[in-house]
């Protein structure tokens, strides 16, 4: 294929793919202003604010979405084509369907490396951001739980106004305990006042059952416990929920987070699935972009370019519908993690294929 075709057809897709990236992107970030502003009726926020967190928040649905970009920019790339009979004229001259669709594959793929190496890392520092400030002006309350890798963290507090910080190395899930433990006691003042380490500690009924415990006091005092219990109003659900968000964690953090949770005891089956579709994400923008050019490449004058392109996206729409459900089954071990994660690219890449595969005749 001629080089000045290849570098004209991976020009034009680029501009279709950041055209249509921009256009979605304005269009979701205007609901999430309405929505923000919703939700934020008659809080003392300042629409500044409101504005910084629609911002912030529109990073989380474009990664959600930014893989049927390259669908969409594909079919409006190729209908145009398509129209103004240029796809006609290098057929005329040999060029078979693979040749003009190559150069738009290779920028989609290029495109997905360059999403999970730049985008991603930039897009999961601002989700971050939005989850601080949706804990401090909707949630009402910052979390109290959090997950570092020295392991869990947790503050409470009692009514008379006193307060302890838990730290754990390790959890086990299924049985609702904590290891290693070490309790720092503080008074109404956030002064130290005791502290106390234990074997391991489960969560009972609003308590926490601590074994063989050492209490030291600020003035020196020791104690030894087999048996010590602790009022608490934390639940293990929301010990769970604390582990941070796939989508806060860039690509490159991914692979050492999820090493770290997995010695600490906590379940990282979610992180697993979004790091193996991060990294199968440039084959799935290319597998999307074959899709959108099968169903662009009929002829203008047949009458149902537009109804093919029309179908185009609702398969799209299936597909990404489908990506969700796997993903979910994946989650809940209903199918190992490689088949939810490989599921989708290889059933867009498989239609792309065929399609192809029926108009080619050369």
């Amino acid at each position: 294929m001629p080089y000045t075709f290849t570098l004209y057809l991976a020009r034009q897709y680029l501009f279709y793919l950041l055209s249509v990236l921009v256009i979605i992107t304005a269009i979701v970030l205007l609901f999430d202003v309405v929505e923000m502003i919703r939700i934020m009726f008659g809080k003392p926020v300042s629409f500044f604010t409101i504005i910084k967190m629609s911002l912030y928040k529109n990073f989380l649905h474009i990664q959600r979405a930014i893989g049927f970009i390259s669908l969409i920019a594909a079919i409006l790339l190729y209908v145009k084509l398509s129209r103004n009979s240029e796809l006609t004229i290098m057929r005329s001259v040999g060029m078979s369907i693979w040749q003009f669709s190559f150069p738009a594959l290779i920028v989609a793929f290029m495109f997905g490396i360059f999403y999970i190496t730049i985008l991603n890392p930039l897009a999961s520092y601002f989700i971050n951001q939005y989850e601080k400030l949706e804990a401090q002006h909707i949630k009402n309350s910052p979390s109290l739980l959090t997950f570092l890798r020295t392991g869990l963290w947790i503050k409470q507090y009692n009514d008379n106004g006193e307060s302890n910080i838990m730290h754990a190395l390790r959890i086990s899930q299924e049985n609702s305990e904590l290891f290693e433990i070490t309790v720092y006691f503080l008074d109404d003042s956030s002064r130290f006042t005791k502290r106390i380490d234990a074997e391991y500690a489960k969560l009972h009924d609003g308590k926490w059952e601590l074994k063989n415990a050492f209490e030291t006091s600020f003035n020196h005092h020791y104690a030894k416990y087999d048996h010590l219990e602790l009022n608490t109003n934390i639940t293990f659900q929301q010990i769970q929920e604390s582990m941070i968000r796939p989508e806060t964690l860039s690509f490159w953090k991914l692979p050492f987070f999820i090493s770290m949770a997995e010695d600490s005891g906590f379940s990282v089956i979610r992180h697993k699935l979004y790091f193996f579709r991060l990294l199968i994400s440039p084959i799935f923008f290319a597998a999307m972009a074959l899709l959108g050019i099968a169903f662009a490449l009929s002829q203008p004058r047949s009458g149902i370019a537009g109804r093919l392109a029309a179908v185009g996206l609702i398969i799209g729409f299936f597909i990404y519908f489908t990506s969700d459900l796997l993903f979910a089954l994946g989650v809940s071990g209903g199918i190992p993690i490689w088949l939810a994660s490989l599921s989708p690219t290889m059933l867009t890449l498989m239609i792309g294929l065929y399609i192809h595969l029926h108009h080619e005749d050369g």
